[in-house]
């Protein structure tokens, strides 16, 4: 900030008729936040002066201006420029004649926001990722079926049914350890589901782990006494440990809830054992 002064000659009492728009006018054509023009009468030291104040780019306008106005001559020609101050010297005289002095301040332009990356919603719910992964299951997508259970599992991971039907896939993949996890999640979840406990046996089953596999059979038939297909699944287990009386037991519990035995497995039976029934 600077200002420049022009003093009017003791004696003149022409200092109402100092062209001030003419010099505030040239001032703010090469000041940074416009220019104000204050006639100041200072008595004390017997002459009066014009203060103009402005905000420049730099002392280099200012000295531009001091020459600009010193040149053009008319009714500047009663006064002379007598000095430049700079800096603190505008807004010390403006506090004197008990003005503020309030600058126009350039228009910013708002900060450009940085490109945002597109952000890919979601909105499919665990029930539909179900869905989805059995009928791929059914169609024999099993990729699919199992890309799209695991979804289902990851918003929901106490959906039951998600585990049930992912180990179905993975038996059928024979990866027989996957399905064994995934039935023994839907066992935590829902511990009094008998076909849980069956489909884990019949997994144990596969990989010849027929003690295991019995195991899971008798749960099953302990919560549901009338789960036809987990008697005739011990049966079989029975019949691969060699105990032959047991296995015959579980055959005819399956026949009498109205479930048909294989009769190849019957024929085997009765050849291994020796009995006809």
């Amino acid at each position: 900030m600077g200002s420049l002064l022009f003093r009017q000659p003791v004696g003149n009492n022409n200092f109402q008729k100092i062209d001030s728009y003419r010099v505030v006018k040239l001032v703010k054509k090469h000041s940074f936040g416009g220019a104000f023009c204050i006639m100041l009468p200072i008595y004390r030291f017997d002459f009066r002066c014009c203060i103009i104040v402005s905000f420049f780019y730099s002392n280099l306008d200012i000295l531009y201006v001091y020459r600009k106005i010193y040149i053009k001559g008319g009714n500047m020609n009663k006064f002379k420029v007598t000095g430049l101050s700079f800096m603190f010297i505008g807004l010390i005289a403006t506090l004197i004649s008990g003005c503020a002095v309030v600058p126009r301040v350039a228009p910013v332009a708002p900060p450009v926001a940085p490109p945002t990356q597109t952000i890919t919603v979601n909105t499919k719910t665990a029930e539909e990722y179900f869905q989805i992964g059995t009928t791929f299951f059914g169609q024999g997508n099993l990729s699919q079926a199992i890309s799209n259970l695991t979804k289902a599992i990851e918003i929901d991971p106490k959906l039951a049914k998600a585990y049930n039907n992912r180990g179905f896939v993975y038996a059928t993949q024979g990866n027989f350890p996957q399905a064994v996890a995934d039935f023994t999640n839907v066992i935590g979840i829902t511990p009094q589901d008998a076909d849980a406990y069956y489909n884990r046996g019949y997994v144990y089953s596969k990989q010849s782990n027929f003690n295991q596999a019995i195991s899971d059979f008798s749960k099953a038939i302990e919560i549901d006494p009338k789960l036809a297909k987990a008697y005739y699944g011990r049966g079989r287990n029975y019949y691969n440990i060699k105990e032959y009386d047991k296995a015959w037991a579980d055959v005819h519990k399956t026949e009498g809830l109205g479930t048909a035995v294989s009769p190849e497995f019957i024929t085997e039976l009765k050849k291994v054992s020796g009995r006809d029934k």
